[in-house]
């Protein structure tokens, strides 16, 4: 016996089944959208198979590496074509290796005139950044017609720093070398100086420019920088208290001959030789024509230096007609050779004629058997 009211339907419209519906017809593509979709599909497995590629070869190489080689420290890699870095002149140092003469890098300002667009208002910039130079100066050197103008050479850091802010154009900078001497006038005399371009000019720069240049080790002296300040000192002392307006002297080792010390009074500063007179620059132990005489209590020490400079002129031939001679060349004395160290001719500030000078720097000796006193001495 049914319990649903009379009437009813047996299922409530709701709770029906849905109607069925048709599949879906599949779509098809033709023209421009198939050959989109088949070369996108192309570049993705050639993508892929790249990529699978490049993670075997990483995998094999892990391999390699930790599997096939045993453990090893890791070493250094050298480059056999790295060339060494060359600073175009070698060092110059004393007996103990201070350094009296180096090279540093350094960079020099110049400028192109035809890249300059406003040439006094460049003028005004540079000479407010490098007061030493003129405006007026540099407004006519920016005004030629050339390709390269020089505005300033070896410019410090901070210069370099200060230009290259401006953002003016046509201005450049070159790297070059720069001379150094850290100990000043101290050993000025005795290395000398070199233009801005490091050609020697003066003293053992010009002496030995050729091996300077040629060569990276440094050239060694017999000097020793601590005796040398102490000869400066006492000769500075001597020509205050005597109010001369020089003075010179040398320290030899009378056994080797070797030079430990020169001084000469005034000096200059090597950095900037071109501030100095003339006078200040001329050395007066290798530039001054030097008299050996000196007087003791009886004048013994005046004839024995003539009768050695007597004995070593009749070996060359040469009488001795006055105190004063040229030491040109080994003099011949007894057992032993007297060499002199020789400088080029210069005409300091204010005199008229050339002075050669010669001073005895070192001494080579060959033993006599007659005895001590057949001594060669070189003073």
């Amino acid at each position: 016996m049914s319990l649903r009211p009379h009437g009813l339907p047996d299922r409530h419209p709701s709770l029906a089944d849905p109607p069925t519906r048709d599949p879906p017809a599949p779509i098809k593509l033709d023209g421009v959208s198939k050959m989109a979709l088949e070369t996108g599909r192309t570049r993705l497995l050639v993508a892929g198979f790249v990529f699978a590629l490049a993670f075997l070869a990483i995998g094999l190489r892990l391999v390699e590496l930790g599997a096939l080689h045993p453990a090893e420290e890791p070493q250094v890699a050298d480059s056999e074509t790295a060339e060494p870095f060359n600073a175009g002149r070698a060092d110059i140092v004393d007996r103990n290796g201070v350094v009296l003469a180096t090279t540093l890098p350094t960079q020099s300002l110049y400028a192109d005139p035809h890249q300059v667009r406003n040439v006094e208002e460049t003028a005004v910039a540079l000479a407010g950044v490098l007061p030493e130079l003129s405006p007026d100066e540099l407004v006519s050197q920016l005004s030629l017609d050339r390709s390269f103008v020089w505005i300033k050479r070896d410019l410090t850091p901070r210069q370099q720093y200060e230009v290259n802010r401006l953002g003016l154009p046509g201005l450049h900078f070159q790297r070059e070398m720069d001379r150094v001497y850290p100990l000043g006038p101290l050993t000025a005399q005795i290395v000398g100086f070199t233009d801005v371009d490091g050609n020697g000019l003066a003293g053992l720069e010009r002496a030995f420019d050729t091996r300077l240049r040629s060569q990276d080790e440094p050239l060694r002296l017999s000097v020793d920088v601590r005796v040398q300040y102490v000869l400066a000192e006492e000769i500075a002392a001597a020509m205050a208290e005597f109010r001369a307006i020089g003075g010179a002297g040398v320290v030899v080792d009378v056994d080797s001959g070797e030079v430990i010390a020169m001084v000469s009074l005034p000096t200059f500063d090597p950095d900037q030789p071109g501030a100095a007179p003339a006078e200040d620059r001329f050395n007066r132990v290798t530039l001054r024509v030097q008299d050996l005489h000196h007087r003791d209590g009886a004048g013994r020490g005046r004839r024995r230096s003539e009768r050695r400079l007597r004995r070593a002129q009749a070996h060359h031939g040469r009488p001795l007609r006055d105190p004063r001679f040229q030491a040109e060349e080994p003099l011949a004395v007894d057992s032993g050779d007297i060499h002199l160290f020789q400088q080029h001719r210069h005409r300091p500030h204010g005199h008229g004629r050339r002075h050669r000078g010669t001073a005895a720097l070192s001494r080579q000796h060959r033993p006599d058997p007659s005895g001590p006193h057949r001594t060669a001495r070189g003073r």
